[in-house]
């Protein structure tokens, strides 16, 4: 109760944990702080419990196990290109990134502003035409943790990190991504940015044989930049020589306008003030930022390139309007900060509403499962074709995980499966547990509920633990 009171209650709080804090691991024995060891500053809640070494580290009640053999693949991706399978995809593919764009602002989930006026026509047209995923998430509510995840398609904490603690800290080479996998199959890999965090010292560009971004600023720069007009032209230039040369390509392009600081633009002029303004800015950076795509659209239709180019659509992460305390995103695993879009639309494949539950780090094995490409043993997502081609696929758990870093340094990880979502804030030692079917929006912890449902929080409190205590 008091870490959800008043500024002065939490406050009281935070001085009266640091200052039993014996070990100086942050983390106090007292106070609700969860150390379970007061004379280890290498136990705390949170901390890399060590398999098998006889110590609780992250105090959850036990030694991690190590991993099975069994559990990893240990053989490593081809380095050569690989014949694709007889029934691939033969065409292109073009990747488009919106940043902080939520799942419920798009016009086919039934929202619009005003009141029946779609933000999103273009997508709406796209995902009428392709196959629309419904229930996505994201695998981290931020973009420096959200893109490598998705590359890799592996949980955040599984990839490999340069400095896992960093703001943006760099991936390190020996992870696999999609687009490497993609160049593989023999598609050129080509990435058109505009953007402060799209340089190449990320690592994010392994495996790209072009990697532009040209006239990205500074990240202030960048958080109050209009820059799909300087990309959208550069991306549709980037078609036309494709096109013109018929080499076989995966673009990858990222628009950053429903990103906060939320610009104001001519076409769409703003009424409203104070928290109500700042909506209404979101939600016409989002009609900016389809208007642009319709142009990415429209060039693939001019230059012959929509017969034979599959067009992905997806966002980082959501963006929260004060529905858990917060705004903007990064904060937590809430369900506006993980809902997002996706949208596959493939020449010649009927048009699909899926309802299943599905991720980000599924993009990579669908894209390369869709142009016959094998699908590396590290990854964490799989093929989503078949739900594209009308054929079930079997229900499995999804993750998703706020990492601590030096601006933000909560920890939290979530489990959802089944259509519940378990929470662990394992920063504040707390557990939520959510009935999404019931309760879309996460608004009551079902956590302490007696009967069946306890039985539910207890088997998936396990499940994610042992989630946490096999982090690589």
């Amino acid at each position: 109760a008091t870490e959800e009171g008043s500024l002065g209650m939490r406050l009281a709080l935070r001085i009266a944990r640091a200052a039993t804090d014996r070990d100086r691991d942050g983390h106090s024995a007292l106070f609700g702080g969860g150390d379970c060891d007061d004379r280890r500053a290498d136990t705390f809640p949170g901390a890399d419990d060590v398999p098998g070494d006889g110590v609780d580290q992250n105090c959850e009640g036990g030694d991690a196990r190590a991993i099975a053999a069994a559990e990893e693949d240990p053989t490593p991706p081809p380095t050569e290109k690989v014949p694709p399978r007889a029934d691939a995809f033969a065409g292109n593919v073009l990747v488009i990134s919106i940043d902080a764009l939520r799942a419920d602002r798009l016009g086919v989930a039934g929202y619009g502003r005003p009141a029946g006026t779609s933000l999103t026509p273009n997508l709406d047209a796209l995902a009428k035409r392709g196959a629309y995923f419904k229930r996505v998430w994201a695998q981290a509510p931020n973009t420096p943790r959200s893109f490598p995840s998705f590359l890799t398609s592996r949980w955040p904490a599984d990839v490999a990190w340069e400095k896992r603690s960093l703001n943006y800290s760099p991936i390190l080479p020996s992870n696999d991504t999609f687009f490497e996998g993609l160049a593989r199959a023999g598609l050129r890999p080509i990435g058109v940015f505009s953007h402060f965090y799209f340089t190449r010292d990320r690592g994010i560009d392994q495996g790209f044989a072009e990697w532009t971004n040209d006239g990205a600023g500074t990240i202030a720069e960048s958080n109050k930049d209009i820059a799909s007009p300087r990309v959208v032209p550069r991306v549709i230039e980037r078609l036309r020589k494709a096109a013109a040369s018929k080499e076989r390509f995966v673009l990858w392009t990222h628009l950053f306008e429903p990103h906060s600081s939320y610009m104001a633009h001519p076409e769409f002029p703003t009424k409203e003030s104070g928290v109500a303004g700042l909506q209404e800015k979101y939600d016409y950076e989002i009609a900016f930022a389809d208007r642009w795509i319709g142009k990415l659209l429209a060039a693939l239709d001019e230059t012959g390139l929509a017969a034979n180019t599959a067009v992905l659509v997806h966002a980082d992460h959501g963006e929260a309007w004060g529905e858990h305390r917060h705004y903007f995103h990064g904060q937590d695993l809430t369900e506006e900060q993980l809902r997002v879009p996706l949208i596959l639309a493939v020449p010649g494949r009927a048009p699909a509403v899926i309802d299943d539950d599905v991720a980000l780090v599924d993009v990579g094995p669908t894209l390369l499962d869709l142009v016959g490409a094998p699908v590396p043993g590290s990854y964490r997502g799989r093929s989503l074709l078949p739900l594209v081609l009308g054929q079930p696929l079997p229900p499995r758990p999804l993750f998703a995980e706020l990492l601590p870093a030096t601006a933000w340094p909560k920890h939290e990880t979530v489990l959802l499966e089944g259509g519940w979502k378990i929470t662990h804030k394992i920063t504040e030692r707390r557990w939520e547990l959510h009935d999404l079917r019931n309760d879309p929006g996460q608004m009551r912890d079902m956590s302490r509920e007696p009967g069946e449902t306890a039985a539910i929080f207890e088997r998936m409190k396990a499940r994610l633990l042992a989630f946490e205590e096999t982090r690589r």
